[in-house]
């Protein structure tokens, strides 16, 4: 295989190619390095490093009060395309490593989850030798059938919804919807020296477990009355995130024709010539 070469990208453009992809269609605000995989001169994919949604909660929540935002890196947004060749995710999420530890000095671990409930269990993250750490169950997304899945947050914003999403929402979508759970695979790596990571560990609040497989996702829908409905793994890889527009709407029964003429509801699809995209990590 041909060497990944890393290269940082514009911010605008890195928000570009997540607008593209069906799993990953916004740049989070918190990014702070964005870099693009390229083999042979074409990119193949696109490495987000920053922060989730609470940054000072993460590393209290892993390794207890002492430890502080400059301690990590959360990769926000990370996949390569189908087109690049074999082993080149791994390879490109190795050199993002290397760029982390000689220009953003301090940082002593990263910190990332692969989305089970789309149907990922991280292996990616298990070639690159990350250590995994647990999960987390995923149950912030109402599915619309032939729209995708919308966040609770990304409904509230919009249209003010709270309560009793699911009859709201079927009313708002003309149809019936679905609370969507499934699981995140935390996954943690270490870029400091041996004797550092065994002081860290004397305060984690976690323990490192043996990897998962995909026979461990389990996807599931719930309807309105509570009955569960098992989601296939296949099935859940090809169900895209929608992101709403966030203006609020005076009219909160606006219908859904509305909002693909706004750019937001209806789901896009990749530039033809990067090619379908694949992620290991967040939605």
């Amino acid at each position: 295989m041909a060497k990944v070469m890393v290269y940082p990208l514009k911010r605008e453009d890195a928000r570009r190619l997540c607008e593209q992809h069906p799993h990953a269609q916004s740049l989070p605000n918190s990014t702070k390095l964005c870099l693009g995989g390229y083999i042979d001169g074409r990119l193949i994919g696109l490495a987000a490093w920053g922060y989730g949604i609470k940054p000072s909660l993460t590393p209290r929540h892993m390794f207890g009060p002492t430890s502080c935002v400059a301690d990590y890196l959360e990769l926000c947004r990370f996949f390569v395309y189908d087109s690049a060749p074999k082993n080149s995710a791994s390879a490109f999420l190795a050199a993002t490593h290397k760029i982390v530890r000689k220009y953003i000095p301090g940082v002593k671990w990263l910190y990332t989850y692969a989305a089970g409930f789309q149907g990922m269990v991280g292996t990616i993250y298990q070639a690159s030798n990350y250590l995994y750490i647990g999960k987390q169950t995923a149950s912030s997304f109402i599915y619309v059938p032939d729209v995708g899945l919308i966040h609770a947050m990304s409904l509230f914003h919009r249209y003010a919804i709270t309560g009793d999403l699911l009859n709201a929402a079927s009313k708002l979508f003309g149809r019936r919807v679905f609370k969507w759970v499934g699981h995140n695979y935390r996954y943690i790596y270490f870029l400091c020296k041996p004797d550092r990571v065994n002081d860290l560990m004397d305060t984690a609040r976690f323990t490192v477990q043996p990897y998962p497989s995909l026979i461990d996702i389990e996807v599931y829908i719930v309807d309105n009355t509570g009955r569960r409905i098992p989601m296939s793994t296949a099935d859940a890889k090809q169900i895209p995130i929608v992101k709403l527009p966030t203006k609020r709407l005076k009219d909160s029964s606006e219908p859904l024709d509305v909002l693909s003429r706004e750019g937001g509801a209806t789901p896009t699809q990749p530039l033809q010539h990067l090619g379908r995209g694949r992620s290991d990590a967040k939605a």
